[in-house]
């Protein structure tokens, strides 16, 4: 009868599983210090809804710098390198850009209703 102390261990599987756990590990301690933004190159988006919304915000509150003066980051990479997009697909305006439908047309036709009650 032979000794047996223990199993044959293959190491391979352990060695996978400790890489793997180490990289998600990695990801998660990134994502909670660095913040998930750094992984939204991996989904490419754009947030016009979102900066209909805050240009909504500001007209309905009668805040004039933010529908005016404050500049807002547009992100669409349908629009790289055109309409004025850089080669991410990020463009700087203001809601009254948006609302100006002369500019939003050049913009690439993004439909954020203009604020009546602000005079820029």
């Amino acid at each position: 009868m032979k000794n047996k102390r223990g199993q044959d261990v293959n190491p391979l599987p352990v060695v996978v599983g400790i890489i793997l756990l180490l990289a998600v590990a990695g990801v998660l301690i990134l994502g909670f210090t660095k913040g998930w933004q750094v992984f939204e190159f991996w989904i490419p988006s754009n947030n016009v809804q979102t900066i209909a919304t805050q240009c909504n915000i500001a007209c309905v509150g009668g805040n004039q710098y933010d529908f005016c003066t404050l500049p807002r980051t547009l992100n669409d990479p349908t629009q790289k390198n055109k309409n004025g997009f850089d080669a991410n697909g990020v463009l700087p305006v203001t809601c009254k850009d948006f609302s100006d439908t002369t500019k939003a047309t050049a913009l690439g036709g993004y439909k954020i209703p203009a604020c009546p009650s602000l005079t820029c």
